[in-house]
């Protein structure tokens, strides 16, 4: 049975923009190279800029994009990116107005990072990767975060957090019938007259076979 593993808590920190953020993470997903600043120059009014310069950096930073990342933004995070282009932070304000505006540039951000948005067709690939990792250990919380980190090198905007957990979940419940499968090619009735014998009492293992 497919039921989800992560509590609320857990969940709510997948769907929002972290309410802190080190010096190190700062730096390496929000500061602008000299090719961002071009692209985010490239929209007009001070709103648009910052706006698109966080999603950027969000996108590197979570691989997603939350709802309303626009009224999470911590206020170092946007004086940060908003110093780098010479526009204050409380520009930020005006960007959440238009969805469409958001869109337009998520889009224009994820062609600037060569990335793509998560579709359907991508769950099959993703399950059997899944599947291959749930071989090796069965816990969910770490096969979620795989999951995660994976999309991200792959450069897919990942989906919400409970399409991950399903496709977990899945993979988890397929482990026992992959592991069978592909173990039946090697019980042989010798391989299996020897398992067999390592249940009847007296038997001992040798080299080359089982004597009592």
């Amino acid at each position: 049975m497919i039921s989800p593993f992560l509590t609320a808590p857990e969940r709510q920190c997948y769907q929002q923009v972290p309410a802190t953020l080190s010096e190190t993470d700062l730096r390496q997903h929000f500061h602008l190279t000299t090719t961002d600043r071009e692209f985010v120059q490239r929209q007009r009014r001070d709103g648009n800029r910052l706006g698109c310069a966080m999603q950027l950096g969000l996108v590197r930073l979570m691989g997603y994009l939350p709802k309303d990342w626009f009224e999470q933004v911590p206020a170092p995070v946007a004086a940060f990116v908003g110093q780098q282009l010479g526009i204050a932070p409380d520009a930020l304000a005006t960007y959440g107005e238009r969805a469409a505006t958001r869109s337009e540039h998520l889009q224009l951000v994820l062609r600037h990072l060569s990335y793509r948005k998560w579709q359907p067709l991508d769950s099959p690939g993703l399950e059997a990767w899944l599947l291959e990792r749930a071989l090796e250990h069965d816990q969910p919380r770490l096969l979620l975060q795989a999951a995660c980190q994976k999309l991200h090198q792959d450069r897919l905007l990942r989906p919400a957090i409970s399409v991950l957990e399903l496709l977990v979940s899945q993979a988890l419940l397929q482990t026992d019938a992959a592991t069978y499968q592909r173990l039946t090619p090697l019980l042989t009735s010798a391989v299996e007259a020897q398992l067999d014998a390592l249940l009847v009492p007296g038997f001992l293992f040798q080299k080359g076979g089982f004597t009592r």
